[in-house]
Formats: structure tokens, sequence, C-alpha cells
């Protein structure tokens, strides 16, 4: 199972889904990975593209998935969870790579 991860424990792991899925019909949408999508997400953020990261975790968190994913601390989170902390930490600036460099 691909790890999602958000808060000081970052990891982008996994391949970045393609910009295109967003723009899918609801039944293809099924097919995106949320993981992916989520770590594609924080990527965008930590290189300040915030409103294509803002678009994808909220792409997550309309999606409609029965399982959970685990996070690199052990939680297993549903990907709207996910994806509704990382617009709370997009919002407060958290995900940006500087606020990120500042607390290691």
């Amino acid at each position: 199972m691909k790890i999602a991860a958000f808060a000081l424990s970052l990891a982008v792991l996994g391949a970045a889904a393609p910009a295109s899925a967003l723009a899918a019909e609801p039944a293809q949408q099924q097919q995106v990975d949320p993981a992916d999508m989520l770590n594609q997400a924080v990527a965008l953020a930590r290189a300040g593209r915030d409103e294509e990261a803002r678009a994808l975790f909220l792409a997550v968190r309309k999606m409609k998935v029965d399982y959970t994913l685990e996070t690199t601390d052990g939680r297993w989170v549903y990907p709207a969870d996910l994806a509704r902390q990382g617009l709370r930490q997009l919002d407060r600036g958290e995900l940006r790579a500087q606020s990120i460099a500042a607390r290691d």
C-alpha cells in the first residue's frame, strides 16, 4: 500500500497522478490513486504551487472510497480526511518548503 503522510512527517512517495485525471469522468476518477494525488498535492504545495495543490486536495476530498491509507506515523486514515488535513495545512502555510525546513 502506498503511504500518504502529512504534518511534520511529510513523505512524498509514488508516481504523480496525471493532471488530466482531474477533468475525468466520475467513473474514471475512481481509477486514480488517492495516495498518489495526495502526495502530488504535497509536492506542489512545497513548490509554492498552492492552487494546483488545492485542486488535488479538493478532488481527493470528493472521491468516494471505502478504504484507508497508512500514514508514515502508522495511522490509518480515509483519503478524504487526509485531504481535509492537507487543505488546513495549505491554508496555514505549513506545507511550504521554507516552513518545513525551518522546523528541522
